[in-house]
């Protein structure tokens, strides 16, 4: 596109940009344009992608573990009700399955780990199908030097692929596939394997051997459980079409509970604790005995969804009750766009412009311009929230900076906050000045979702 042609766009004033953003822009962009916006995409989102290696189809493991992954964070079965007389599936470390027909074979046992003077292996799960065996593992760092070990990130990315092996039978796995995450004091391992079907059984004792760290653990496999109800998994409630059930057991003298939902809401579990250190109505997962109430603590080093939580529970203790006072969820949905014209400094603006989703609405009350930092300050927006669901209460969203046919720019906000809730954002101004218009794309609304989860732990 002619850059005389963006700029001309650029001048639009507040009724003529909004009139042009209600609708939608359709051309055909050349393959040159793709290639940028692909690459602008994947910068603007802030994806940066780990993967010493990684063959050109991925294996079915990978797809597998995948679709566990989704319907555990995401939708479930057609009917959670209807699900709760079917066959299950359940497969610790990832979650409850519906038709576990593909997976032929887990890990017999919890927490298998080695440890040396460097660090401390231990393996979270493995998944085998028919030809594909998925590991994932992570390591605790001993001794960790942030600058000395950060330094050698990228150095580690180009020869952990070779690390990383997996022997049976007297026959040597390189990962066809493999990611690492983390970085730091932990650092979090995914490798995928093509290994024989011959060579998949339950009979066989398989060496992994992380042989940066010098560390290699023994695993056996088993043919996963299966079950006629959740409740045979675990305690089990279901709330909002959104079951959860609870599996508990000691590790490192704690009580380690771990939670694992069936999801036919529609919605994506974003969290089951606080997300500000604040809770809503100062509430907060907790666990009830018959002598006091505990607070959690989390695991070391996770990543995405939080799903594991220790507690210091004395032998004594009796009556056990998780509670779960409320999720954090987020609709996912086409994202919705304003331009916001910038004030002069010290101007407050009411605009009161409304931004419907789904289920609620967020009105932009007020815009100023304040200093930040930045050499054009930010643009300080205020907004409130219509929620007429009262168990479903939005109470935030994601804001990015798009030009005038709504494609993401670069650009960041910070989040100002009144007792755990986001009240505004201060949306730093990097290029755009006074009498400017800041045109934002606001997308996957979060709420949450009031409906207390008690569940009584075995």
């Amino acid at each position: 596109m002619d850059k005389k042609i963006l700029k001309t766009l650029d001048l639009l004033d507040i009724q003529e940009t909004d009139k042009l953003l209600e609708k939608d822009l359709r051309f055909k962009p050349d393959s040159n344009s793709l290639e940028r916006i692909k690459k602008s995409t994947y910068s603007k989102a802030g994806i940066v992608r780990r993967k010493p290696f990684v063959n050109r189809g991925l294996s079915a493991i990978a797809a597998a573990v995948l679709i566990i992954a989704v319907s555990v964070f995401s939708i479930g079965f057609d009917n959670v009700v209807n699900a709760m007389g079917r066959l299950f599936g359940f497969i610790p470390g990832y979650g409850i399955t519906e038709d576990n027909q593909s997976i032929q074979y887990v890990i017999d046992g919890h927490d298998i780990s080695s440890e040396n003077s460097q660090a401390i292996l231990t393996i979270n799960s493995v998944i085998a199908t028919k030809n594909n065996l998925s590991l994932n593992c992570y390591v605790k760092l001993k001794n960790f030097h942030e600058k000395k070990d950060l330094s050698n990130i990228e150095k580690d990315i180009n020869t952990d692929k070779n690390s990383l092996v997996i022997s049976v039978n007297g026959k040597e796995y390189l990962p066809s596939g493999s990611s690492i995450g983390g970085g730091g004091r932990t650092e979090g391992v995914w490798a995928d394997y093509q290994i024989e079907q011959d060579n998949l059984s339950t009979k066989n004792t398989y060496t992994f051997n992380y042989k940066k760290y010098n560390l290699a653990v023994q695993f056996r496999l088993k043919v996963p459980q299966g079950y006629d109800t959740l409740d045979e998994i675990g305690p089990t409630v279901t709330k909002n079409n959104i079951s959860i059930t609870a599996v508990s057991r000691l590790q490192d003298n704690k009580l380690l509970v771990e939670l694992y939902p069936v999801n036919k809401s529609g919605l994506t579990i974003s969290s089951f604790t606080s997300q500000y250190g604040v809770g809503y109505e100062k509430k907060d997962l907790i666990l009830e005995t018959d002598k006091t109430s505990h607070t959690y603590t989390l695991p070391d080093g996770f990543m995405g969804v939080n799903n594991k939580f220790y507690f210091n529970v004395l032998p004594q203790e009796k009556d056990l009750t998780l509670k779960i006072p409320y999720l954090i969820v987020k609709s996912q949905e086409k994202m919705k766009k304003v331009a916001l014209k910038i004030p002069k400094a010290g101007e407050r603006l009411t605009i009161n412009k409304r931004v419907k989703f789904k289920n609620s609405t967020m009105i932009i009350n007020e815009v100023e311009k304040i200093e930040n930092g930045n050499q054009n300050g930010a643009l300080r927006i205020h907004f409130t929230f219509e929620n007429p669901d009262k168990n479903m209460l939005m109470f935030n969203a994601e804001f990015r900076e798009v030009n005038i046919f709504g494609m993401e720019k670069g650009g960041g906000y910070s989040t100002n906050l009144k007792e755990g809730i986001p009240q505004s954002i201060d949306y730093s101004l990097d290029e755009l000045k006074e009498g400017d218009v800041l045109r934002l794309g606001i997308k996957d609304p979060e709420y949450i979702l009031v409906g207390e989860y008690n569940l009584k732990l075995n």
